[in-house]
């Protein structure tokens, strides 16, 4: 990640052995990208569906997701 320029590592003053990682403003720019896309296919599985479906569907999700652990 850092050589694709997504972050950073600076030292920390109180241990040397430490480096804190900084997002870069390109991961950033990418961060809000990525949610945003996801944000906009969200919406579009979500259109034309009541909030009663959406619920059903997770209810249904959950239940299916316990049986196969």
């Amino acid at each position: 990640m850092e050589k694709n320029g997504l972050i950073t590592r600076e030292h920390v003053k109180h241990d040397a052995r430490l480096k804190k990682l900084k997002l870069t403003p390109k991961a950033i720019k990418l961060h809000e990208m990525i949610s945003q896309k996801i944000a906009e296919i969200e919406n579009q599985l979500r259109s034309g569906l009541t909030q009663e479906e959406i619920h059903s569907f997770f209810t249904i999700i959950d239940k299916i997701k316990k049986n196969i652990e």
